[in-house]
């Protein structure tokens, strides 16, 4: 069975980057493919955002794309839940607005029409190198959130994730709620879960996002998410290596400063 329509949220400010996006999009004939473009943008927009949106809405799309233009998204994460509920096609996937997603790719998954999968896996493009997903276990997603190798750009999820599992994107993490929904739903569905690994490259994936970088909040959400699926011994052990890694941080920066000032 072929992947033959998909739904692709793409929660945006409205910069520049979007622009680049779908003007490309635009210049894309996928015939063979049925693609609605779930563009969400902040419910309040300067003068600036308001002239990239009425650019934007201007572009002739062909006419396997069908765009749809949301507000109302508070927060990156409410963005993806807002796509969620207005997405009509049986596959969605959430990118960035300054990722490209290769549609040329899409045309080659081909997977057992009598158990469809729940997640389709493909490596993406990041800093011109190929990254290869992994959705082992629990513990298997700690690791990866702390070495960022999983990014949501990566999987293509079923709508039945979020119709019959009730899952979505919990709108009180800051950063990392991809990363939490992807522990939910391995913990969830457990050995039920059907996963097909694709092996051609479908996103150029652009890793300057709040969720690609470190910060303490990043740290402080990513020990919350730890709490939910480690014992609580090992989750006082997370947070004392966590606190060693941000003051060492800390302790580098601080030095760095000083040398600076001294010269």
């Amino acid at each position: 069975m072929a992947l033959k329509n998909i739904s692709v949220v793409i929660p945006t400010l409205l910069s520049p980057s979007l622009v680049r996006t779908l003007r490309l999009y635009s210049a894309f004939d996928c015939s063979s493919l049925s693609i609605q473009l779930l563009i969400v943008y902040p419910l309040f927009l300067s003068s600036a955002q308001q002239d990239t949106l009425k650019l934007v809405s201007s572009f002739s799309f062909h006419s396997s794309f069908e765009i749809l233009f949301l507000d109302g998204g508070n927060s990156i994460y409410g963005a993806m839940n807002i796509g969620v509920r207005y997405s009509k096609y049986e596959w969605i996937y959430f990118q960035g607005e300054s990722d490209i997603l290769c549609f040329s790719s899409l045309h080659s998954l081909l997977f057992d029409s009598s158990a469809p999968p729940h997640l389709i896996l493909s490596p993406i493009q990041k800093d011109r190198c190929l990254v290869y997903p992994r959705f082992s276990s629990p513990k298997f997603l700690s690791i990866a959130i702390e070495r960022n190798n999983l990014p949501h750009q990566s999987i293509i999820y079923s709508k039945s994730i979020f119709s019959s599992y009730s899952m979505s994107y919990d709108e009180l993490f800051p950063v990392l709620s991809d990363y939490n929904l992807n522990l939910s739903i391995r913990t969830t569905l457990g050995a039920n879960i059907n996963i097909f690994y694709n092996s051609f490259c479908i996103c150029f994936f652009d890793g300057t996002g709040i969720s690609s970088k470190f910060s303490f909040t990043r740290s402080l959400e990513f020990l919350r998410i730890k709490r939910l699926f480690l014992p609580r011994f090992y989750f006082f052990i997370a947070c004392f290596l966590e606190l060693i890694v941000f003051m060492g941080k800390l302790i580098r920066y601080i030095l760095f400063c000083s040398f600076n000032v001294l010269r």
